[in-house]
């Protein structure tokens, strides 16, 4: 390991005040031997020049040229050790209270340069102390300070080892924390990418509700942009129940205590601007285990269903309105049914036998039409926005369809025309679609119309590039309050002369979904006993392609409606 690699900018600031500190403690050693204010067994005024000048410039010098790197530092613990050397040997002496200075500086070659300095500055120690004996022994009481050299030398390596063993231990602890940490680290980094790649929303909190963790998914189905960490989740979090009334959080944790995860699907979060989203709330608690100590807390897992929501309500009232439109017809077919066998066993008149037939087969009719109806829904509502184009002569389409129901309208007295503009070009479209619209619509206008006329009218709007066609008729006309759900599903308006006729209340629903399905808009314009005016408009470059499949399907569909109006315009 390369301890100065491992050494802190502090750390070195301090080594380097610690050298300096030597230097001068060193040098006040030497002047007190110069002034004889110390007894010593040699002195050498050379060495004393040498020390005393070469120890603060050292000092100095490491302390103020800087960055030290460890070339540097290595070339300062030798230049220490030398002019250390030359001191005790020939000028203080290593008989002296100031040789506890070199422990200083063998602490500071263990921490420069790692054990191995240490050892070889107690090894200079040593050598130097042994070599002085040899020159001094002759001088000095040999018994003596022979046992304080020894007992000396002893104690300051003896602390010296274990001064660089805590050290050691130390670097090695904070090491480990070290490790640990950017393990830890590294471990809540691969964890928040992990839920920020959820599509759901993931909120860690404590049992006090403060959060501690959550991803991207969160922040947006709150609709923030601000750090949520170390905030109460109740904050963004608004709960409020199907009723409206606020839901406390914390209440709802603890009284899942025991009992495992809570999953709720009947809470919603409400915006500050009062708007509300339908959750989909998971909660699981976090254990650490059997009696282990620590932090506790809970994972939320939170989800925005109000689409699901939406659609489960729709389809609810789908089959409510559904199953109440069947029965009518089915009702009306079975008591005919039933009035026609019971005619038969008294011998009743013919007449009256075939007007129940008849009413029964209107209403079979009626259901027929409306598993039609409900087929195509489902097909526009499945509807991807890709359809099959093609090109569509529409001024061909109109004069077909203008024959298809000419019967009916004559039958009832009425004028059927259609106006064409002059060079009306193709259409780029799908045909079968267009076709269903049309055919709603005109069937629509040729039903609820007992006089007048029915006035198909196609142009061309070039600002747009659209092309326009207008279903106008002289019928009964709707009300304001009617025309604002014409477009409902299952929508029948309740004007008496409307429930005259059978219908299923799905016709200019699916027109409406079918013109958004080829990029356009429908409107309509109505007075009530004036009649009633369905505009399209329908781009000449609508989005692109269905596939062929379900083409053929939607034109099968059509020649089934094609065949029951037909059926109707023979009756009629």
């Amino acid at each position: 390991m390369n301890n100065f690699a491992q050494l802190d900018e502090r750390v070195l600031r301090i080594m380097q005040w610690a050298t300096l500190a030597f230097s001068f403690l060193t040098t006040v050693a030497l002047w007190l031997v110069r002034g004889k204010y110390l007894p010593v067994w040699v002195y050498h005024e050379w060495a004393f020049y040498v020390t005393a000048i070469g120890l603060p410039a050292l000092g100095l010098l490491q302390l103020f040229w800087r960055p030290i790197t460890e070339k540097k530092a290595r070339g300062y613990i030798i230049g220490y050790h030398i002019l250390a050397t030359i001191g005790f040997m020939f000028v203080t002496g290593y008989d002296t209270i100031f040789i506890f200075m070199w422990l200083l500086l063998i602490m500071v070659s263990d921490a420069y340069l790692g054990r191995k300095a240490s050892y070889a500055s107690m090894a200079t120690f040593l050598g130097g102390m042994t070599v002085w004996w040899r020159m001094n022994a002759w001088r000095v009481n040999a018994g003596l300070v022979f046992f304080f050299l020894v007992v000396l030398a002893l104690f300051i390596c003896i602390v010296a080892v274990v001064v660089s063993r805590i050290r050691v231990i130390s670097e090695e602890r904070g090491l480990a924390l070290e490790q640990s940490r950017e393990k830890e680290r590294l471990e809540r980094e691969r964890l928040v990418a992990l839920i920020n790649s959820m599509g759901d929303a993931v909120v860690a909190i404590n049992e006090t509700g403060q959060v501690g963790l959550y991803n991207a998914a969160a922040a947006s189905l709150l609709d923030t942009n601000v750090s949520l960490t170390g905030k109460q989740l109740s904050d963004a979090l608004h709960l409020v129940d199907a009723k409206g009334r606020p839901a406390d959080l914390l209440q709802l944790l603890a009284a899942m205590r025991g009992k495992g995860n809570m999953v709720r699907s009947d809470l919603c979060h409400q915006f500050s601007n009062g708007e509300k989203i339908n959750l989909y709330l998971n909660v699981s608690p976090i254990h650490l285990g059997f009696q282990k100590p620590g932090e506790r807390g809970y994972i939320l897992l939170l989800r925005d269903i109000t689409k699901e929501k939406s659609l489960e309500q729709e389809r609810d009232e789908f089959i409510s309105v559904a199953s109440h439109e069947l029965r009518t017809p089915i009702a009306i077919a079975e008591g005919s049914l039933s009035n026609v066998i019971a005619l038969k066993a008294r011998g009743a008149n013919p007449h009256l036998i075939d007007e129940s037939i008849k009413a029964a087969h209107d209403q079979v009719v009626l259901l027929a039409r409306m598993a039609n109806d409900l087929a195509t829904l489902s097909r526009a509502e499945r509807g991807s926005g890709n359809i099959d184009v093609e090109k569509v002569d529409v001024v061909t389409l109109l004069n077909k369809l203008q024959a298809s129901f000419m019967p009916q309208a004559q039958a009832k007295g009425l004028t059927l025309s259609v106006r064409t503009q002059d060079g009306l070009p193709a259409l780029l479209s799908n045909q079968v679609y267009l076709q269903e619209i049309l055919q709603n619509l005109l069937n629509n206008a040729v039903k609820y119309t007992k006089r007048g006329s029915v006035i198909v009218t196609a142009d061309r709007d070039d600002m747009r590039q659209q092309l326009v066609v207008s279903v106008e008729d002289t019928g009964i006309g709707m009300s304001k309050s009617d025309q604002r759900h014409v477009f409902e599903k299952f929508w029948r308006s309740e004007d008496y002369r409307t429930r005259e006729t059978s219908g299923t209340g799905l016709g200019l629903y699916l027109v409406h979904r079918l013109v958004q399905q080829l990029g356009g808009t429908v409107e309509v314009e109505s007075q009530l006993d004036q009649g009633s005016t369905f505009t399209i408009r329908i781009p000449f470059a609508p989005p692109a392609s269905r596939t062929s499949t379900e083409r053929r399907i939607l034109e099968g569909q059509v020649a089934v409606d094609a065949t029951v109006a037909g059926h109707e315009a023979g009756q009629a």
